[in-house]
């Protein structure tokens, strides 16, 4: 149980400034996995696609929420042994 006041004017805010740096980051990410996916794709030769625009971009935004959240519930990747 908590002991100390809350200001509940400041509580909100302070909790959506978290949120937006956290959807800032996860959008970043995500520009980041597309723009690195397009130069590999271009340096291979294979065609870039929208339907691999998208994949790449949800993967970026996985990979960020996954790295703030600290749980593994996004795992895009299969390990196969």
């Amino acid at each position: 149980m908590h002991t100390q006041s809350v200001n509940p004017r400041t509580a909100a805010h302070e909790s959506s400034e978290r949120w937006g740096e956290a959807i800032r980051q996860a959008l970043e990410k995500a520009h980041y996995n597309v723009a690195s996916a397009e130069e590999a794709h271009a340096h291979y030769g294979d065609p870039f696609t929208r339907f691999d625009i998208c994949i790449y971009f949800l993967r970026g935004i996985a990979e960020s929420l996954r790295r703030i959240s600290g749980t593994p519930w996004l795992k895009l990747t299969s390990k196969t042994r």
